[in-house]
């Protein structure tokens, strides 16, 4: 799995338990702040479990999904790649079975120096 998503499960955890802990603090029927984090919990113990359970499967669900993700965009076929010797009808071969555009091998391959008119006769 990539960093990125990595980084992006544990921020989002983390700011969904600081949501929920700040919750706490602010229920209106406690006169006194301190204190009304733990009495909360200890007068509604299914609470802070099932947000818990929440929390797991919502992040399994999301890395088992991005696993999945990942998997389908990393898939590669073994193709054997034959060199004609040329270096401009190698890559414009190499950028076809990539699925590349013509415009867009044209416009690399002009942007390294090749001339237009060597391009169009291999393309």
């Amino acid at each position: 799995m990539r960093e990125e998503t990595i980084l992006t499960l544990m921020f989002a955890g983390m700011g969904t338990i600081l949501v929920f802990v700040s919750s706490i603090f602010v229920l209106p029927d406690l006169s006194r702040i301190t204190g009304s984090a733990s009495l909360a919990i200890r007068d509604h113990p299914g609470i802070l479990l099932s947000i818990l359970v929440l929390l797991g499967i919502m992040g399994s669900l999301m890395v088992a999904f991005g696993l999945r993700n990942n998997l389908r965009r990393n898939k590669f076929s073994a193709t054997a790649f034959v060199s004609t010797g040329d270096p401009l009808t190698d890559y414009i071969t190499y950028a076809k079975k990539a699925k590349r555009g013509s415009y867009r091998i044209k416009s690399e391959l002009m942007s390294v120096g090749w001339s237009e008119e060597e391009i169009n006769k291999r393309l």
